[in-house]
């Protein structure tokens, strides 16, 4: 009887096992799909650097408001103080 039992434990592990590694390998190559399709370029915003002139400026707005840094978003730049946006 015991055998019995254990042979239905073995199938269902089996199973089971069976199920898990089906659904890894359909995750991985759903991912694999997913990675081929998007090179992560749509995603990335492109990177401005301001100009010299332009950093200089930065650097004394964020003095006069003693802050480290600033947001830029169309052209402008803020900073959040005290929860209120406010420009630079």
């Amino acid at each position: 009887m015991p055998e019995q039992m254990m042979d239905e434990f073995d199938r269902w592990a089996l199973r089971i096992f069976k199920a898990a590694a089906a659904l890894f390998l359909l995750i991985l190559s759903l991912l694999v799909i997913a990675m081929c399709i998007d090179n992560g370029d749509m995603m990335r915003a492109p990177v401005i650097q301001p100009s010299g002139a332009e950093k200089r400026w930065i650097e004394k707005r964020h003095k006069y408001h003693n802050i480290w840094n600033s947001i830029e978003e169309n052209g402008e730049r803020y900073f959040y103080r005290d929860g209120k946006k406010c420009k630079l």
